[in-house]
């Protein structure tokens, strides 16, 4: 077999030239003398890729094509391995007549003859001209990124896909007060993190969202965590999770949790509940007081007061039961925002709900002379929810249709079974309609359209901020539409339970 391929081997070379071989490479081939090196061969390539014919370099040395820009390190790297006879590779700048200066890579090989003495040296290059403008342009970029992500004020953690902290930013140092090289192999479940929900609850590791997202693949969201500084002080943080996939693979490789400090934010809502909490009850207890003395005053308790007297005594009885709401108001809303609000969630009849939304307001609407209206008859359909808050909610829609709807007009209470076993709850009023300006802002806390009709009517400017919390506690949703040509609906949709039959 030796043999055989010995005689083809000959046979090959007796019948194809050097030329013949490497004149349909893409690559360009140079062939020099060895001493005061000299062109003696170039391929079509090395013409199509210079614009230089093989007349126009032949005989002259190589080092001609050669731009500035290829170090002097590099060159005399090149010099010793001639001068050795030994092979060598660089990146070297040469020089094109069609394009200027171009990036190559180099190698050259000593080619011996039959006696084994080094007569040539064939050097072989590829243009990476490309390859390196692309790597610089990605060098480029990444130097602004991080950069970028270095001067971020948000924090910024990479984990692998065992949760092992690979590299952050300069705020992660700064908000978690550690180094990088302290942080630097650290998992979310190390109990040194002592961490802790917005209670004060420890926080195990393996809720951590970064966690919770390489397990599950899914992000989380703003998510508020108190943690331990190596100082001994607390920083609150929110916390978002990204994960993040190679190579199409089913489970994340890594995550990228990103994160702001808001221990100020934190710090000053549990102060401004505090002081919420404080203040209402301080006041509650004189108002109580106060409230009492004035229904007795107002039910004929003294005898003979004029009616200039009875005025103000009614004047000071609607001034304090505007007090109480505000008080009572604020102290939902400071549960709510805290997450301390219990609800008493039981099975209820929606058409009960209703008719007792419709009893209990309907002497509040006759102050206006305007009329609740419930629907005919109608399946009943049974939610469970706290009757008593929905009730809220509803006397909150009721009493602002009421008050903005014009005398001798009707209210309309209904309901309508929707997709998904939910229904949708319909407040419907004739009133002025909500002003296009104030439509975003309706449901925020203090919040009220700015106009005479408005302050007049008077209310908190938190009964559909405590409204949209409430129904947001019942994993329900809140909204409203203007009513052409007037009016408006107000709604919310809440799971249904199941539908008994008709009432």
């Amino acid at each position: 077999m030796l043999l055989a391929c010995l005689t083809y081997r000959d046979r090959f070379m007796n019948q194809f030239s050097f030329s013949d071989i490497v004149k349909f490479t893409n690559d360009i081939v140079i062939v020099t003398t060895v001493d005061d090196p000299k062109i003696v061969y170039v391929n079509k390539a090395f013409e199509t890729l210079t614009g230089y014919s093989s007349e126009d370099v032949m005989g002259l040395s190589p080092r001609i094509l050669q731009g500035p820009g290829t170090s002097e390190k590099t060159r005399q790297k090149i010099r010793e391995a001639l001068s050795k006879k030994e092979p060598v590779r660089a990146e070297i700048l040469n020089y094109s007549k069609k394009r200027g200066e171009y990036w190559l890579d180099l190698q050259i090989f000593p080619l011996k003859d039959q006696n084994g003495n080094v007569s040539y040296f064939a050097a072989i290059e590829r243009d990476i001209t490309e390859r390196l403008n692309n790597e610089q342009k990605i060098k480029e970029s990444e130097a602004r990124l991080r950069s970028i992500i270095s001067g971020m004020s948000e924090g910024i953690v990479v984990q692998d896909k065992s949760g092992f902290i690979e590299t952050c930013n300069d705020a992660a140092e700064s908000i978690l007060g550690l180094s990088k090289d302290q942080m630097m192999g650290r998992t979310s479940i190390d109990s040194r993190w002592m961490s802790v929900h917005e209670d004060g609850s420890p926080f195990p590791g393996n809720e951590h969202p970064s966690m919770v997202t390489l397990k599950t693949g899914e992000s989380q969201n703003n998510v508020i965590m108190g943690v331990r500084k190596p100082d001994e002080t607390s920083t609150w943080i929110s916390i978002n999770t990204r994960p993040i996939y190679v190579n199409q693979s089913e489970a994340p490789d890594a995550v990228v949790a990103t994160f702001h400090d808001i221990t100020a934010q934190t710090v000053a809502n549990q102060l401004k509940s505090e002081f919420i909490s404080t203040v209402s009850h301080e006041l509650r207890t004189p108002l109580t007081s106060i409230r009492g003395s004035l229904g007795l005053l107002n039910g004929g308790v003294v005898s003979d007061l004029p009616s200039s007297a009875l005025d103000i005594l009614n004047v000071a009885s609607r001034n304090c039961e505007r007090l109480i709401e505000l008080i009572n108001d604020l102290l939902d809303f400071d549960k709510l925002s805290a997450g301390e609000m219990e609800l008493d969630i039981k099975a209820v009849s929606l058409n009960e709900i209703l008719k007792q939304a419709l009893d209990s307001n309907q002497p509040y609407a006759e102050k206006y002379e305007v009329e609740f209206v419930l629907p005919v008859a109608k399946a009943s359909l049974v939610v469970e929810v706290d009757e008593g808050r929905i009730l809220q909610v509803l006397a909150n829609f009721m009493s602002n249709a009421a008050k903005f709807s014009p005398k001798n007009s009707k209210v309309f209470l209904d309901f309508e079974p929707l997709k998904g076993d939910r229904v949708k709850v319909i407040v419907k009023d004739c009133g002025q309609g909500i002003p296009k300006e104030f439509e975003n802002r309706i449901f925020d806390r203090f919040s009220q359209a700015d106009s005479g009709v408005t302050r007049n009517q008077g209310g908190t400017g938190l009964g559909l901020a405590i409204s949209k919390a409430l129904i947001e506690r019942h994993n329900g949703d809140i909204g409203f539409t203007n009513n052409e040509p007037q009016g408006s609906i107000f709604y919310f949709i809440i799971p249904l339970k199941q539908i008994d039959g008709v009432v």
